[in-house]
């Protein structure tokens, strides 16, 4: 099949600044094949663009090493508090969960909707 046909299935969701990376790192990746001597030397090296034919392997490589906008927002760098920490912390939590409840009865923290029968309204890190 034709390479824009499967890029354009294989990056759906993809942003035009996602899709400007793809491009970017498929490039730099041909580059690297054509040219490996070229992040080896100090020197400035004079490169023929032309020599450079970008594969449809450079393309699904680069797709593979970017992470598009979409997943990157996503992404949680959320840790457990520390045994040090968690104590210190239990009662203000407990606040804000009751704050919580009172301003979303229908709704149990944590629960999937309609799963508040089974907590009784409440979430257990709460109690």
């Amino acid at each position: 099949p034709e390479l824009r046909a499967e890029l354009a299935r294989a990056c759906v969701g993809y942003c035009g600044a996602d899709l400007k990376a793809l491009c970017t790192e498929s490039m730099l990746r041909a580059l690297r094949r054509s040219f490996p001597q070229i992040y080896e030397v100090e020197d400035k090296l004079q490169v023929d663009p032309s020599a450079i034919t970008v594969t449809r392997e450079d393309f699904y490589d680069a797709r593979d090493a970017i992470t598009p906008a979409a997943h990157r927002a996503s992404a949680t760098h959320a840790r457990p508090l520390s045994a040090t920490l968690a104590p210190c912390l239990r009662r203000p939590l407990a606040s804000l969960c009751q704050l919580a409840q009172l301003a979303l009865p229908m709704l149990a923290l944590g629960a999937p909707a309609g799963d508040a029968s089974k907590s009784g309204g409440r979430d257990a890190r709460c109690a």
